[in-house]
């Protein structure tokens, strides 16, 4: 197996027009004039949506690169918005919880609490979302108008994950909670020892990352641990794929990890931390590193080709109808790839 690390060195010397034949290949990109961070991008099959610390959303044209429309927030749109039945969800720093339509930007509702600290996430008729003020709350998604909210101790930095009308989501306080959908009521909860990750639920198993070093598998329905794994890193959110669990850790290390039993079946170096969760499609890792992204075959755990690109990741890379989307420093990129 090539280790990345030398991938890296030889990729330093080769010509940029060889660079581009062994590569993903760049369809379009847009150059934002915005001075502040572009912090995420989402997309569906006609636009893709880029989010500012400034407080802007703009939108995207998925084929073209050029604007479709924009919407200036209260305050800087830190957390991933969220896609669904035509509209967009999103938070702003200052409270604000966004519902605009997706084709036009125009402004459906908006509901308001202390301070956001997540991504919204939208099951059915319903968006749930955590908060600042220790709570997760639950809003109709199509008047904004609040249902029931649910307290914890601690502010809730993760987004929730929901499963069969149970809401999963991990708290400051170090907890983990299943929350009735129906009642808003506890149906278990679990004291994780450390700060967990946002859940991933499939399969009827919860998995949490900690930064202490800990992967856990519990049971969805009665929070029973079915196994753990430990190392010397922080992880991050875990990325299902096939039957493996995927996690960065900080050592420049994705641990993939059997679903059922928790074991260990490999590690691949890759020589570039990544904050957020990997993008993984086809059993392919896309990782973006420094002026480049980086395409690996999670079955051969070899390189399969490297698009190179200017400045510092600012998004996870987004993968919709053929094309991934990433965003470096103010520059977004369409980058077409036979992988996909």
């Amino acid at each position: 197996m090539r280790k990345y690390g030398f991938f890296v060195f030889l990729l330093s010397f080769l010509s940029p027009l060889l660079a581009i034949a062994r590569s993903g290949t760049v369809q379009w990109q847009h150059t934002f004039s915005d001075p502040a961070e572009l912090g995420w991008a989402v997309a569906v099959s006609d636009q893709v949506y880029v989010g500012s610390l400034s407080g802007a959303l703009y939108a995207i044209q998925a084929q073209s690169g050029l604007p479709a429309w924009g919407f200036n927030a209260t305050d800087s749109l830190i957390f991933p918005a969220t896609i669904s039945e035509g509209s967009i969800y999103f938070t702003s720093r200052d409270g604000h919880l966004y519902a605009l339509d997706s084709s036009t930007g125009n402004k459906l509702w908006s509901f308001e609490v202390e301070a956001w600290a997540s991504s919204p996430v939208v099951n059915g008729s319903v968006v749930y979302v955590g908060s600042l003020d220790f709570s997760l709350y639950a809003v109709n998604a199509s008047t904004g108008l609040k249902l029931w909210s649910f307290p914890t101790q601690r502010a809730l930095f993760s987004s929730p994950a929901i499963y069969k009308n149970i809401v999963y989501i991990t708290s400051m306080d170090q907890t983990l909670y299943a929350i009735d959908a129906g009642s808003h009521e506890s149906l278990w909860s679990v004291n994780l020892e450390g700060f967990g990750s946002s859940p991933v639920v499939a399969r009827d198993s919860v998995y949490v990352g900690l930064q202490e070093g800990e992967v856990f598998a519990f049971n969805a329905t009665n929070g029973k641990l079915l196994w753990e794994f430990s190392a010397d890193v922080s992880f991050q959110i875990p990325v299902l794929e096939k039957d493996r669990v995927l996690v960065f850790g900080s050592n420049d290390t994705l641990f993939a990890l059997d679903d059922l039993s928790g074991e260990e079946k490999w590690q691949l170096n890759t020589s570039s931390y990544f904050l957020l969760a990997p993008s993984v499609f086809n059993s392919t890792l896309y990782l973006p590193v420094p002026s480049a992204l980086v395409a690996f075959d999670l079955e051969t755990k070899e390189e399969l080709w490297t698009c190179r690109l200017q400045g510092t990741v600012s998004t996870a890379p987004v993968i919709r109808d053929g094309l991934i989307y990433v965003v470096y420093d103010f520059t977004l990129y369409a980058i077409k790839s036979d992988s996909l």
